[in-house]
């Protein structure tokens, strides 16, 4: 099953990317972000 009801595409990783690259990140660290509509919690 997949718990958004579809699959993810390519757009819905791409904000996550731009964030991470972008300066409003600079202050993460050492994190694992998990952008699977879900999965990793079913």
């Amino acid at each position: 099953t997949v718990p958004m009801g579809r699959w993810g595409k390519p757009d819905d990783v791409g904000w996550a990317v731009t964030y991470f690259a972008s300066n409003e990140a600079s202050f993460v660290t050492g994190q694992t972000i998990a952008v699977n509509g879900g999965k990793t919690v079913w």
